[in-house]
């Protein structure tokens, strides 16, 4: 369901965020089952929300992956073009909680060769996870 920049999907999901990545660099992918809530009502801004009761592997033709439950809230910043941050935490019931925080600055250097001048992007990521 979509209301102005705002979405609620129930069902299989894929997630590509720090602390809930659904791998899909194989033909097999992974997803997992539940709700998920993403919100760009704000320039620059997104907004993570989720609850999800499976999760199906790659390497697993089961359905039942033992996950109880797993509810987790963050969100991204674009503060400008070269700088971003993002703060997420996640519960994965009788497991763990984690916990990231993330920066992400871009930058543009010059730089000569033997062809000349040219522009090169340098991209810097930083992050934390803490576990318990």
């Amino acid at each position: 369901m979509r209301i102005s920049n705002t979405v609620l999907s129930y069902g299989n999901q894929r997630p590509q965020l720090p602390i809930v990545y659904a791998d899909d660099s194989r033909l097999l992918f992974e997803s997992f089952t539940g709700t998920m809530l993403t919100s760009r009502e704000i320039d620059g801004l997104e907004i993570n929300a989720g609850y999800f009761t499976d999760e199906q592997r790659k390497s697993d033709d089961r359905h039942n992956s033992g996950l109880k439950s797993l509810s987790f809230g963050g969100a991204s910043y674009q503060f400008n073009d070269q700088l971003s941050g993002a703060l997420y935490a996640s519960h994965v019931e009788d497991v763990l909680n984690k916990q990231y925080l993330g920066a992400e600055l871009q930058t543009a250097f010059q730089h000569r060769t033997a062809a000349g001048a040219g522009l090169q992007r340098l991209q810097l990521t930083s992050g934390f996870r803490l576990r318990r």
